[in-house]
């Protein structure tokens, strides 16, 4: 099958133009010649038919004795007048009497070609007649309009639908046309990259489709980079859950030994602290794992949480961990509930990673301030360092899985998972983490909201 040749978008239009002008030209030479074809068959009188009957029917008044009312046919009107120029009879009105007067007098007045002037034997006359279309049938003339009316009204509907046939035509070859384009924004909308487009019949739109499958081919490229980026971290990730347990479990087993050991009080103590911590981190090995087992979909299971326990568990864990640079937690609560339902493992873990991050970017016998506060039915969690604060671009980049903000303010060689344990958390109990920098203090503020329901 021949490919179909491409023309101009100029061409296109001209194209367009001279069907108008065509119309245009036709729809005023059609009518003429329907009366044309008309006036052969008799059916209308053409324009000029009265004159050639006035100048027909001269010589014979001019060699009558005298000219009578009833020598002159009854389509024309007349003026008849005696030896003496004074008007015998007419059908003239009267403001056209004074006409056919001017004209004997000046014989190259403007009306000259709608009077004819006879002079009989021993009278003249004067007889006008209209340059106009009419029907041979004067019933026809009594009933329509006139052929010249008609004829102009046929005119203008001509020219109002061949305008209108022409454009509904153009428009229609002008948006199958664009159908490419269109099909081609819609399938980069909703990220179908494999399609085929269809090539249109005018260039300069072939050439803009051609820089649509140009970027089309880009962002296609770019997102194959981006979901083998995200491979590969979800895959690092995954790795990592797996390579951290074997250290664990030597800490871990290391520990119990040390428990079961008959060691001083204080050891046990520090060996309680070591042990609780390593639970937790196999626990937070373990929530991520089943993120990325569930496409970042956490198994949020919602009970009924004790407020005040959970409370306590976090004040708990986070002394032991502030203890080892003098770091102290100042908490304050208002307006409490006793109970909220949510996922407490989940919400424990996010506000220790918040609290944690407190710990990493706060000065050594710094402070770090814990607000726990509840209304509108939500519960916030606001927790703030006297640390260096955010940056625009960990505000942005934050809650991000792997963004490690700024390396030099950077004290533990993380593998940048951040705060987007937390975001996913606050999103799964209908809440949100708003990050910001505290004027009091002028370190990092967040805040953990969750519903309470």
């Amino acid at each position: 099958m021949g490919i179909s040749k491409e023309i101009t978008l100029k061409r296109f239009f001209l194209k367009y133009l001279v069907t108008i002008v065509s119309c245009i030209i036709l729809s005023f030479v059609t009518p003429w010649m329907i009366i044309g074809i008309l006036s052969n068959n008799n059916v209308v009188k053409p324009a000029n038919y009265y004159e050639l009957q006035a100048k027909k029917i001269k010589p014979k008044l001019e060699r009558l004795p005298v000219i009578k009312q009833g020598d002159i046919p009854k389509n024309l009107s007349y003026i008849i007048f005696d030896k003496n120029n004074n008007i015998e009879s007419t059908n003239f009105k009267s403001e056209e009497v004074q006409d056919a007067l001017n004209f004997i007098d000046d014989k190259n007045d403007w009306k000259v070609n709608y009077f004819v002037y006879i002079k009989g034997k021993s009278n003249s006359c004067i007889l006008k007649y209209k340059l106009k279309v009419s029907y041979t049938s004067n019933k026809l003339n009594d009933i329509f309009l006139s052929p010249e009316k008609m004829l102009y009204i046929f005119i203008i509907i001509n020219l109002l639908s061949s305008c209108v046939i022409s454009i509904i035509i153009f428009s229609k070859k002008l948006k199958t046309e664009l159908i490419p384009l269109l099909n081609t924004t819609k399938q980069i909308h909703i990220q179908n990259l494999d399609f085929t487009a269809k090539r249109a019949k005018i260039k300069e739109f072939n050439e803009i489709l051609d820089s649509m499958i140009d970027m089309r081919d880009e962002l296609k490229d770019t997102l194959k980079k981006k979901w083998e980026e995200e491979k590969i971290k979800t895959e690092q990730l995954s790795a990592l859950s797996h390579d951290i347990k074997t250290p664990l479990t030597i800490i871990k087993g290391n520990t119990q030994l040390l428990l079961e050991s008959e060691s001083l009080e204080e050891d046990k103590e520090y060996g309680e602290f070591i042990l609780n911590g390593v639970n937790e981190i196999e626990n937070y090995i373990s929530i991520l794992s089943n993120a990325i087992h569930n496409g970042k979909k956490l198994r949020i299971q919602k009970n009924k949480i004790n407020i005040n326990n959970l409370l306590r568990k976090i004040e708990k864990d986070t002394l032991s961990l502030f203890q080892t640079k003098e770091i102290k937690l100042k908490s304050e609560y208002l307006n409490i509930p006793d109970f909220i339902y949510g996922d407490e493992r989940y919400i424990y873990r996010a506000i220790m990673n918040v609290l944690s991050n407190a710990f990493d970017y706060s000065p050594k016998q710094g402070t770090v301030y814990l607000n726990i506060f509840f209304t509108d039915e939500y519960l916030y969690f606001k927790i703030t360092d006297e640390g260096k604060g955010f940056y625009k671009e960990d505000i942005k980049n934050a809650s991000n899985m792997f963004y490690q903000g700024d390396k030099s303010r950077s004290r533990n060689n993380h593998y940048g998972i951040g705060l987007y344990l937390v975001n996913v958390v606050a999103k799964e109990h209908r809440g949100e983490v708003i990050l910001g920098n505290s004027k009091e203090t002028l370190g990092a503020e967040v805040i953990f909201k969750i519903k309470s329901d």
